[in-house]
């Protein structure tokens, strides 16, 4: 395992910070010595954990606009950072944004926040269906989540991802599916652009 990311506020560091933690929670717990910089909308502090041999751990905290720990991660990161290690870690930044608006669709899913869902969206995914009727579909469901999230490809505005999804209705019970998506980069963020499903 080389890196970790969190996908709900469930999960939690030593010092307490968790999704939803405030910005000024963060510093409080790890200092004003943070890596900051910018991806997107979000803000990221990253602090440095010295390790043996030729790497460090690096812990995140990335921030929305309203200041409050949207996800946490760590992963493994070279003591001397060259070029090349920097695109490696902006094309997983890029990985990473596709896939919490895939995690973020099967969350509002399971807790019936359809129109945030559907908001998930791309425009053009949107007008291949109505709301209503693609809602309708959900409305025995009891829980959606997708797990072995990996990317097939990664591009500046485009990523396909490969999962496991376990859906759960009632009456119907749980049915496992592979699935890819297709993740576009639009003008309001991240949006689904394409879902494809088969029964394991």
């Amino acid at each position: 395992v080389s890196a970790l990311e969190s996908n709900n506020g469930n999960l939690a560091t030593k010092r307490g910070i968790h999704e939803g933690s405030s910005t000024e929670e963060v510093i409080a717990a790890y200092g004003d010595s943070a890596l900051k910089s910018t991806f997107g909308d979000l803000t990221l502090y990253e602090y440095d954990i010295p390790r043996e041999g030729g790497t460090n751990y690096r812990i995140r905290f990335a921030t929305n606009n309203a200041n409050k720990v949207e996800y946490i991660s760590m992963r493994e990161v070279p003591k001397d950072s060259g070029a090349q290690v920097k695109y490696e870690v902006d094309e997983r930044e890029t990985a990473d944004a596709a896939a919490r608006t895939l995690y973020r669709f099967h969350r509002c899913i399971t807790n019936h926040q359809l129109h945030d869902a559907y908001a998930c969206l791309s425009p053009d995914f949107q007008n291949e269906m109505r709301y209503d009727g693609w809602a309708s579909g959900f409305k025995n469901t009891v829980r959606s989540s997708v797990s072995n999230v990996h990317s097939v490809s990664v591009a500046i505005d485009k990523v396909v991802l490969s999962y496991i999804l376990t859906a759960i209705d009632n009456p119907g019970g749980t049915t496992h599916f592979y699935g890819t998506a297709t993740i576009i980069r639009t003008n309001n963020g991240w949006k689904i652009d394409e879902i494809e499903n088969h029964q394991r």
